[in-house]
């Protein structure tokens, strides 16, 4: 007896609008990482990241790197207690970010480091390759 041919359950159902379809243009990121960069003075600025830095908002924070080497700033802190989640990619992501600066002749700090980044750094052997400021 031949085998009827069955189309998946999912095939032809609309896909639900995704939040970030709907992102304010004129702020950085989304629905699911923001980002604010205040330069404090003439030598240091601080970025503040709120949300989620995966995958799909990691490019996000290394681009606003470009911001803060064009200012001239020489060290950056990078406020991560608004972080609620943070993956392999948003690892990779803070670390592109640092020798970004680096190669600019700039220093950069973790700030209020909240226990998800902090594993995942730890579990991606990254958790020495910043300096991390003490709460």
């Amino acid at each position: 007896m031949p085998m009827e041919a069955r189309r998946p359950p999912w095939i032809g159902v609309p896909m639900p609008e995704h939040p970030s379809d709907r992102a304010p243009g004129p702020m950085y990121g989304g629905p699911f990482l923001t980002v604010h960069l205040d330069h404090r003075d003439t030598t240091r600025s601080v970025l503040a990241v709120d949300g989620a830095l995966d995958i799909a908002t990691a490019p996000l924070l290394v681009s606003t790197m470009s911001k803060v080497t064009a200012a001239g700033r020489k060290h950056l802190t990078v406020e991560t207690g608004g972080l609620t989640f943070c993956d392999v990619a948003g690892a990779r992501g803070l670390l592109a970010s640092q020798q970004h600066l680096a190669a600019h002749g700039l220093t950069m700090d973790l700030a209020n480091v909240p226990r998800a980044l902090r594993r995942t750094l730890a579990l991606t052997g990254l958790l020495t390759a910043f300096h991390l400021l003490p709460d």
